[in-house]
């Protein structure tokens, strides 16, 4: 089961590992509500694409109404403790800073809920640090994101895609083109 995978006590592979599958998760998401690539060497959700980013996909699933702005804001926050942790060689930990703060901001919204404490009373026995409460969330996290792909539709596209040149216009008839030397020859100087 994914849960007993944050259960380690190494804060680096937790964050890592969480965040990789939040971004997984995020890929599926949009895969599944996009219309599928003409080629496929075309994917942008492929990590050399526009949304081939983890940051990228956040702001993608928000802006297509996907995830609240709340939600969204929980996503960027362990983003930035995952690239904390990935840049610095020395152990880290996220009960110290400077992700301690970020794990503050990031369970605040939920835990004073009875999901949270019902998460972290089952899966964390011992009293909780801002570790636990880190991997409460991410145990959270991921359960909504994949019911939120389980439920995803694939984007209501319109019949046929819009057309540059609308079949409706009338075409006219254009005069013969006049150069620009003739029409300056014309006008009298001022």
């Amino acid at each position: 089961m994914f849960v007993d995978e944050f259960k380690i006590d190494n804060d680096r592979a937790a964050v890592v590992l969480g965040a990789a599958k939040i971004d997984e998760l995020l890929y599926k998401i949009l895969g599944k509500f996009l219309k599928p690539p003409a080629k496929k060497d075309e994917d942008f959700l492929d990590s050399d694409g526009p949304l081939g980013t983890f940051s990228a996909r956040i702001h993608a699933v928000q802006r297509l109404g996907l995830l609240d702005d709340e939600f969204c804001r929980a996503l960027h926050l362990i983003r930035k403790i995952r690239n904390g942790f990935a840049h610095v060689a020395e152990a880290a930990s996220l009960n110290q800073d400077p992700h301690r703060p970020r794990v503050i901001a990031l369970v605040a919204p939920i835990e004073h809920t009875n999901h949270y404490q019902g998460v972290k009373g089952y899966h964390f026995q011992n009293p909780i640090n801002h570790s636990q409460a880190f991997k409460s969330c991410l145990v959270i996290i991921v359960n909504r994101l994949s019911n939120a792909y389980s439920t995803t539709e694939r984007l209501k596209l319109p019949t046929s895609p819009l057309p540059f040149l609308d079949p409706e216009w009338k075409t006219v008839k254009l005069r013969p083109k006049t150069s620009v030397r003739a029409v300056n020859k014309r006008r009298p100087l001022v």
